[in-house]
């Protein structure tokens, strides 16, 4: 029966246990180097909306082209706030939706 498997090289140096000696040799996982972007076209301008807000609160460089499948689920489920509703039909692009 085999093992567990190998925690990934990145939660290793996130917490804090990776060691040079025992984990050097293992490979990073893959990441994509494109950035998340603008909401998918399919998504109503609300929804658009959250997603913009999901993304400008996430750090730097944390969400990439990868996760947009997965962004564009709970930016649906997310509450939008009465303050949303008049500014929404303008954010199609999240370059819009910044803060001035």
């Amino acid at each position: 029966m085999p093992g567990r498997r190998h925690k990934p090289v990145e939660v290793l140096e996130l917490t804090g246990a990776f060691r040079p000696d025992r984990h050097a040799a293992r490979k990073a996982a893959p990441k994509s180097a494109e950035p998340v972007g603008d909401p998918p076209a399919h998504l109503p301008p609300e929804v658009a909306a959250a997603w913009c807000e999901f993304v400008q609160h996430a750090p730097a460089g944390v969400l990439t082209s990868g996760d947009r499948w997965f962004w564009s689920w709970p930016a649906g489920l997310w509450p939008v706030p009465a303050r949303w509703d008049s500014r929404a039909r303008k954010w199609a692009t999240c370059a819009a939706a910044s803060p001035s």
